[in-house]
C-alpha cells in the first residue's frame, strides 16, 4: 500500500508542477522493481493517465527488488552518471536503508 500513496504522491507532485507552469507537455514517470504487485501497479497507473488533466505517461518494469531499489538509488552507474537514477520510484520486498537512501 506504501507504493500506491508513493505513486500517487509522485504523480500529483509532477502533476501540480506541469500544472503551476502551464506545461502541457507530457509529464513521464519510470519505475521499476519488484514483480509482486506490478499487475496491480500497471492497472493503477492506467488509471491515473486516463484521469489526469496534466498528459501523463507512466512506466514501470518488473526486473526485481534489487535491481529496482538500483536503478532508483543510481547504483552502479559510472563516470559522469555515477549515482544518477535511473528512475522516478522504485519497489522491494525489502524496504531501501537509510544509510543506501541518504
Amino acid at each position: 500500500m506504501k507504493i500506491v500513496g508513493a505513486l500517487i504522491a509522485a504523480v500529483l507532485a509532477l502533476a501540480a508542477k506541469a500544472q503551476g507552469e502551464h506545461d502541457l507537455a507530457t509529464v513521464t514517470i519510470h519505475g521499476s522493481g519488484t514483480t509482486n504487485p506490478s499487475k496491480c501497479l500497471w492497472m493503477l497507473m492506467d488509471q491515473f493517465m486516463d484521469r489526469t488533466k496534466v498528459p501523463t505517461r507512466i512506466t514501470y518494469r518488473a526486473v526485481g527488488s534489487s535491481t529496482g531499489q538500483k536503478e532508483f538509488l543510481g547504483v552502479n552507474n559510472t563516470g559522469t552518471n555515477a549515482y544518477v537514477p535511473h528512475n522516478d520510484f522504485g519497489s522491494g520486498d525489502i524496504p531501501v536503508s537509510t544509510s543506501n537512501y541518504n
